[in-house]
């Protein structure tokens, strides 16, 4: 049976390991912005099990998907393995395999309720694919990592 309608969104890949307990790092903790839901991180250099908050430039390794308070516990949802959205700032990054970097800002469109960071066109080895541009909404791009 074929669906009447457009089916889309985001496809979790959950059950393969791609969400992942992490540790917030100090810098991060200290940086003045708590961790929170969909910020973008990279892994640590300092210390095992670790993530940093993203700045501009930066090669994102997943986003925050939920934070428990007190001990500075994050679960990431790792980009590898997983078709999400995010929004773009500047220049929409090119479709098929393309650098994708954090823009080291928050996000203005809402997607799934959230503000998410935003992200920008990079320079050097494509590590995404852009699948979409602009359909959920504009500004937002549909990205699965490779």
């Amino acid at each position: 049976m074929a669906f009447a309608e457009g089916v889309g969104g985001e496809r979790y890949n959950l059950r393969t390991g791609n969400t992942v307990p992490k540790k917030a790092s100090a810098a991060y903790l200290a940086s003045g912005t708590p961790p929170a839901k969909w910020h973008l991180v990279k892994e640590s250099t300092t210390a095992n099990d670790e993530v940093e908050h993203c700045v501009a430039g930066d090669v994102p390794y997943g986003y925050i998907f939920s934070v428990t308070g007190g001990i500075n516990m994050v679960t990431v949802l790792e980009w590898r393995n997983n078709y999400l959205f995010a929004e773009y700032n500047g220049a929409a990054p090119g479709y098929g395999p393309s650098t994708v970097v954090a823009d080291g800002s928050a996000g203005t469109i809402p997607i799934g309720g959230f503000l998410r960071d935003r992200v920008k066109a990079g320079a050097g080895s494509a590590l995404t694919e852009v699948v979409n541009k602009d359909e959920y909404a504009t500004g937002v791009v549909g990205i699965r990592n490779r």
